[in-house]
């Protein structure tokens, strides 16, 4: 291995042989790193040794042009997207020894390896490098710009913002670089030949073109090219990993990543830490847990608020990613499909868990990014500053989910995706209100750096609407949610399963976790899917073609219905039916009666009616000084009445007793024609007496 190392760096120049005597500038000091690594192709492990250059950060703690850009999570399914939208196949390239590429400008010693002194004269040799050494501080920005200034040579433009994204805007090319790996997709002629021509003036390794059921690896990621979208997968790796290194074979599976009861006692004082060795062991496995984190946004909330703890790893915390490894047994699968739609559409919905962290009273954010109803990005953040109220927690939320948007809006417009308008989603009024004013207002205490969303909506460049919250898919990235409403939430992310080959929302409902009652309006929905389970089990054929329509887009797709439910499951189902509609009969019964008895109270103490009698009621007597003069029969002046013989109301007139009151009276008797014929006749008569006791 290191006899084929010495090969190449002689093959490319790399340095040139000096005596010590003659050696005038950094002298840097060197080693052989011996590392194993699998071979795809082979199907075997490989020896790789790699001599490389011991500079580090304390040889000059101030220098400053150490940077080069790579790509990041953001960006990571763009060139996916891109790809389906046009129907372009993709192809991926990594440059052999890339750093050997660039030039080196200083004027820099470094020391031989043994094996190369051997073969030489005797003397005191030291190297001088002509190209950049693995190891040295700013070998990757040298690489990064020789690898620019050889696709600008070819009519490439790279983007300001995102300096690791290319597009050739006549061939039809885009690229993604990350250091050494470039994922691209165009036109296929123009792309494999760019990438023929590359190979030229770079070392390449071409994989491709990937066409529909071509499978292939870029970023250990694992990506299937399907008729209905690219499906992401992480590698499979991390989760053997994570289970071999917590010896958790066999052990059964979780159906969710997190448990309240652990969370509830996390990062309390009088929590038990670990020992150096399984403190080590946490945080190895907590790292490689992190590393996934883009691609399971079931998991993200979990994944964060465990990793809190790789300071001081708890015994609490350790069983909460055991927890999270459990569940990960039974999803390893899941990925992120890249499907068909309408590439103009861009949402974005955002959330966040007032103070849902105990210890620190933070305020966590989340938020997905849709594009055509693709979730091209998710976050779960711990926001900088405790939120004194939900409305303010919400309001930084959106904050963070529309300093995203506008990168990634800014992305696709370089992407050449055309009429992208961002529109942003929140299940708080209060946030949104704060949105769409100016100011501070009353939130006195509201971060100032955080108005610039305020000009933004105003000028039209976001929006910002309403969602409902049982829709919003940010909530897997805010709180712990049951099984269910996880699914839920996949199926609407379009998160997949690739070992079954199906999307994670239409897997089979657990029947034990469907409840009725207590306001879970979340579960009617699922309640349905599994009535229309059992009526199918009952047809002739156990399979069926259902058409899915998600987003504007139709994808024809084979529902295998497997009757596999047993009497119990149906009994309970039946059972619970029966119990619905019991308590649904019972609850109107008990309204209709409550109406029935509130509306009689009410009448009787609002209305008087007059009941036509053979006998007059005999009156009470009256004390001397109470007497007074009979009351005059009611006259009825023409002007004082009007009669109506479509609605059966009249306005009369009363005047009372000697003190010549007189009273204004809605007389309603409908079907009786004139009241005052009504009140001669001493008919039924529904008499109101506003203003009037007696």
């Amino acid at each position: 291995g290191r006899g084929l190392e010495l090969d190449r760096l002689a093959a490319f120049d790399v340095y040139e042989p000096r005596l010590r005597q003659d050696a005038r500038g950094k002298r840097i000091t060197t080693r052989w790193e011996n590392v194993m690594k699998f071979c795809d192709e082979d199907y075997v492990w490989k020896l790789r040794c790699r001599f490389v250059a011991r500079e580090f950060k304390a040889m000059d703690p101030n220098r400053t042009d150490c940077f080069a850009p790579a790509t990041n999570q953001i960006t990571s399914r763009v060139i996916d997207a891109k790809a389906i939208a046009m129907g372009w196949p993709t192809a991926t390239a990594d440059a052999s020894n890339a750093f050997f590429h660039a030039e080196e400008d200083e004027d820099v010693f470094v020391e031989p390896p043994k094996q190369w002194l051997a073969t030489q004269p005797p003397g005191d040799w030291v190297w001088q490098l002509k190209k950049q050494l693995y190891g040295r501080q700013k070998a990757t920005r040298k690489w990064m710009e020789f690898f620019t200034e050889q696709l600008e040579k070819r009519g490439f433009e790279c983007m300001d913002a995102a300096p690791y994204l290319f597009k050739h805007g006549e061939l039809q090319v885009y690229l993604e670089d990350h250091v050494d790996d470039i994922h691209g997709t165009g036109p296929e002629k123009h792309l494999m030949e760019f990438l023929t021509d590359l190979g030229k003036d770079i070392q390449l390794k071409v994989k491709g073109p990937f066409h529909i059921g071509d499978e292939y690896t870029h970023l250990k990621r694992t990506r299937k090219r399907l008729d209905i979208g690219m499906l992401i997968v992480p590698a499979e790796k991390h989760f053997n990993n994570m289970i071999r290194l917590l010896e958790l074979e066999g052990a059964k599976t979780k159906p969710t990543p997190e448990s309240k009861e652990l969370m509830k006692g996390l990062g309390e004082e009088e929590e038990v830490h670990l020992g150096p060795a399984d403190a080590t062991l946490f945080r190895r496995v907590g790292g490689i847990a992190i590393h996934i984190a883009g691609d399971r946004p079931d998991a993200q909330h979990g994944i964060k608020f465990v990793c809190q703890y790789m300071s001081g790893p708890t015994e609490r915390a350790m069983r909460a990613l055991r927890h999270l490894v459990r569940y990960f047994m039974g999803t390893k699968g899941f990925g992120i499909l890249i499907g068909k739609g309408d590439f103009r559409i861009y949402q974005v919905s955002a959330d966040s868990d007032w103070a849902g962290d105990k210890v620190a009273r933070k305020t966590t954010s989340s938020g997905h990014h849709f594009l055509a109803g693709n979730l091209m990005y998710n976050t779960c953040r711990s926001q900088a500053v405790p939120a004194l109220s939900s409305g303010e927690g919400e309001y930084y939320a959106l904050t963070s989910a529309a300093a995203d948007c506008l990168l990634l809006k800014a992305v696709f417009e370089f992407l050449d995706f055309e009429g992208v308008k961002p529109h942003l989603k929140s299940d708080s009024s209060a946030a949104r209100g704060i949105c769409h004013r100016l100011g501070v207002g009353k939130v006195r205490h509201l971060e100032t750096k955080t108005l610039w969303l305020q000009h933004q909506t105003r000028n039209g460049v976001l929006t910002v609407g309403p969602i409902k919250g049982l829709e919003n898919t940010a909530d897997l990235g805010t709180k712990i949610l049951d099984r269910n409403t996880i699914w839920k939430h996949l199926g609407k992310m379009r998160v997949w399963d690739a070992e079954k080959m199906q999307a994670a929302g239409e897997q089979t409902l657990d029947i034990k976790q469907v409840r009725v009652g207590h306001g879970r309006v979340a579960r009617t929905e699922q309640a349905a899917k599994l009535i229309a389970l059992l009526m199918a089990c009952f047809q002739d054929g156990v399979t069926a073609e259902q058409e899915t329509c998600r987003d504007g887009q139709c994808a024809q797709q084979e529902a295998r219905l497997v009757n596999v439910v047993s009497i119990r499951d149906v009994m309970f189902v039946c059972g619970a039916l029966v119990f619905v509609a019991v308590l649904l009969v019972a609850t109107g019964l008990g309204c209709y009666c409550l109406g029935r008895r509130h509306g009689y109270q009410k009448r009787k103490k609002l209305e008087v009616f007059s009941q036509p009698s053979s006998r007059e009621p005999e009156r009470p007597t009256m004390p001397p000084w109470a007497e007074e003069p009979p009351m005059p029969p009611p006259s009825f002046p023409p002007t004082a009445s009007s009669s109506s013989t479509e609605t059966g109301r009249d306005v009369i007139q009363v005047c009372v007793g000697s003190s010549s009151k007189c009273y204004h009276i809605d007389v309603n008797c409908r079907g009786l024609g004139s009241a005052r014929g009504a009140v001669q006749a001493r008919r039924p008569c529904k008499i109101c007496f506003p203003n009037f006791v007696g």
